[in-house]
């Protein structure tokens, strides 16, 4: 895959997993009483998932309630990583069509391409 594709591949997939999830604003919350936590949504206050009923992935030692606000934060940072993604690939498609050297153009859009590769993870 060329770094646009990565690039635009990244952006696809990021943009099509936000359209198949639940909308809403999803907010966590850590229950020490019970040594769990989960994410629900504000508007209607379903649980998603408690960190100690989430059986759908073995997890050595089972989730941590932790893993419940890491979730909800990479949630919220969605439409930023977007936005960096879609950044990059215009100022690439400028210098490239403006006749940039395409290995000069990539060295300053390292950042941008490790993002879309852990984004892509094995789909690269």
């Amino acid at each position: 895959m060329t770094p646009v594709e990565r690039l635009r591949a990244a952006i696809e997939k990021l943009e099509s997993m936000r359209a198949a999830c639940t909308p809403g604003d999803w907010d966590f919350e850590s229950m020490p009483e019970t040594g769990e936590s989960r994410i629900y949504s504000e508007a209607d206050g379903f649980a998603f998932m408690s960190a100690t009923t989430v059986t759908f992935f073995p997890v050595p030692g089972g989730m941590k309630p932790n893993d419940a606000e890491l979730i909800v934060t990479l949630h919220r940072t969605i439409d930023a990583q977007i936005s960096i993604l879609r950044a990059a690939l215009a100022r690439a498609e400028a210098k490239i069509a403006g006749g940039g050297v395409e290995r000069a153009v990539w060295s300053n859009a390292r950042d941008a391409l490790a993002l879309a590769d852990a984004i892509l993870g094995s789909d690269r």
